[in-house]
């Protein structure tokens, strides 16, 4: 079992040879770690044979290298700094690989944390390259070896800030930039604030920079304010360089008299405000809905649609099944319509549905398909 083990039959007790060889050319020398029971007396407490670890013992551990050195004419110390040299590579290769998984799944937008600490994208991506680098293996069975949630953080941190500074290298490259802001809130009900710089670089290319999404404790102009302020000074850039502001038209943006378009105005006055594009389109189209008759039917019936088919499991994948038939065609969708319409009915009056009808049967004479009959198999809902 142990190439070291020696047993002596005549006294009924084991010893280790690798220790008793270092013992005697070392002239009896004893010090603190000398370990007798394996050298002069000999181990015979074999009921704690399994709990006894002598092979990890300081005593043992010098003894192979001093055997070593002899064997091959190399200095203990040279042994120990080669091995610590190669430890400490075996390290950097780990740590390499832990840090390249990380920007991996970080830069495809992957979840790196599972359920617990053990589980995850991240565990079972670094197992599995465990295969690639033989050193990561041994690496991750140690106790610090730096997958905790809070290295991952941390790894993670300064790559973020590694990437602001390069950023920010670019953009004052460029001197001036502009800014684009929006707000919003997620499904936890969190206000979420964004800011893009922009900026024009050396061959006259426009770049948006996204710096991230930040948590404000309200929507008011202030608020949003010092947040952009404490974004540029995170960023080390000046606001007498600022020189456009981009945002919707909400009051609390645009306003006025308190906007944030004002408060940068007053700190900034070279800075021009420009209102969003996107923002501005989506106002024009809603306007153009309103007035036009057909378009509100239209999205009405589209809206009406979806939500017949999203609020039930059967109808999603009914849905599924015509999508990926291939034989689909005009006369399985009337039919579906037909199914579709009495659905409808359930929950919206004749009247208002007869408005819809007309509007489907109108587009299928100009696709010269079948029009639907709704006297045939629907009854009429009461008022």
């Amino acid at each position: 079992m142990f190439a070291w083990l020696y047993y002596d039959e005549s006294k009924d007790r084991a010893f280790c040879f690798d220790c008793i060889s270092f013992y005697h050319k070392t002239n009896n020398k004893l010090n603190k770690h000398t370990e007798l029971s394996f050298i002069v007396d000999g181990f015979n407490n074999w009921k704690k044979a399994s709990e006894k670890s002598h092979e990890n013992s300081k005593m043992h551990v010098n003894s192979i290298h001093f055997i070593l050195s002899i064997n091959t004419n190399v200095s203990v110390i040279s042994l120990l700094s080669k091995q610590k040299i190669e430890e400490q590579k075996n390290a950097s290769t780990a740590l390499l690989t832990i840090i390249s998984t990380l920007q991996y799944l970080s830069q495809m937008g992957i979840s790196i944390k599972g359920h617990s600490h053990n589980d995850g994208n991240f565990i079972s991506l670094i197992e599995e390259r465990c295969v690639d680098v033989p050193c990561l293996r041994y690496w991750i069975q140690q106790k610090n070896n730096w997958l905790s949630s809070d290295i991952q953080n941390e790894i993670l941190e300064i790559m973020s800030l590694n990437l602001q500074r390069e950023l920010v290298q670019s953009i004052k490259k460029s001197e001036y930039f502009s800014i684009i802001t929006d707000s919003t809130t997620d499904i936890s009900s969190t206000e979420q604030f964004s800011l893009c710089i922009c900026y024009v670089d050396s061959n006259f290319e426009v770049h948006e920079v996204f710096t991230g999404l930040y948590n404000t404790p309200d929507s008011k102009a202030l608020t949003f304010f010092d947040t952009i302020k404490d974004i540029l000074i995170q960023f080390t850039l000046s606001t007498s360089n600022l020189r456009g502001h981009c945002f919707d038209g909400a009051a609390n943006m645009s306003g006025k008299l308190n906007g944030v378009k004002k408060l940068i105005e007053n700190v900034q006055p070279k800075s021009y405000f420009v209102h969003c594009s996107n923002h501005s389109l989506d106002l024009a189209l809603q306007e153009v809905a309103r007035k036009n008759s057909a378009m509100c039917d239209t999205f009405t019936m589209v809206r009406d649609v979806s939500n017949a088919i999203l609020e039930s499991a059967k109808r999603k994948k009914q849905l599924a099944k015509v999508l990926q038939n291939p034989k689909f065609c005009a006369s399985d969708s009337i039919k579906a319509a037909d199914t579709l319409k009495k659905t409808l009915l359930s929950f919206k009056s004749n009247e208002y549905f007869e408005k819809i009808l007309n509007t489907v049967n109108l587009n299928a004479e100009i696709y010269e398909l079948e029009s639907l009959d709704d006297t045939k198999h629907i009854k009429k809902t009461p008022k």
